[in-house]
């Protein structure tokens, strides 16, 4: 929104492929959070050396792998919703508007992740978006087969890449319009 409100975008894009700059987006906006979830998995790790709790280590380290393999899969979704909902607005007062659906997702997503429970919670864990929060969870709790985390991130995936596709057309066809604030449906509906 920055970059379409100043009119930099149409000098990076001019020299950078817009499909590159979403790609930096992404991955840096990625890395970025797995490094911060690393170090909050180190800290809790930490704790529990520091306070003699080594035995739970064994009965987190599975769910723990699992967690930041559907984090990074989330979060990269996530960071593709956004940059797209970002080049939607073309003013800084445009920004809650048009990122209000992906925040609402992600609310929605984390409560309905974190309070369900029973065969509710086994449905969920296979179904993308929740089976980022779902599926680690059972993991920890013990309540999977050895195949159903990987069932459920090759779900994952091919949901992910479905969501940055149609986040990459709209991402391009909305950041090159700075005259007026765009809905997600208008920008499907423009060409590149």
């Amino acid at each position: 929104m920055e970059e379409k409100q100043n009119r930099i975008v149409e000098l990076i894009a001019s020299s950078v492929p817009l499909r590159s700059l979403l790609v930096g987006k992404i991955v840096g906006s990625t890395l970025l959070a797995l490094a911060q979830m690393a170090l909050f998995c180190l800290v809790g790790i930490g704790g529990l050396v520091f306070t003699g709790e080594q035995e739970f280590l064994a009965d987190i380290s599975s769910g723990l792998g699992w967690f930041l393999v559907f984090y990074v899969v989330g979060i990269a979704v996530l960071a593709c919703l956004f940059a797209a909902a970002g080049a939607l607005a073309t003013r800084s007062e445009d920004i809650q508007s048009t990122t209000t659906p992906v925040n609402a997702i992600t609310a929605l997503v984390f409560i309905v992740g974190v309070t369900v429970s029973g065969s509710l919670r086994e449905i969920l864990s296979f179904i993308p978006l929740t089976s980022t929060v779902t599926m680690p969870a059972r993991v920890l709790v013990g309540e999977t087969a050895w195949w159903e985390p990987a069932v459920a991130l090759v779900l994952s995936i091919a949901a992910a890449a479905v969501i940055v596709g149609v986040s990459s057309r709209v991402y391009r066809r909305a950041l090159l319009q700075t005259d007026r604030k765009l809905s997600f449906r208008q920008a499907v509906k423009l060409t590149d």
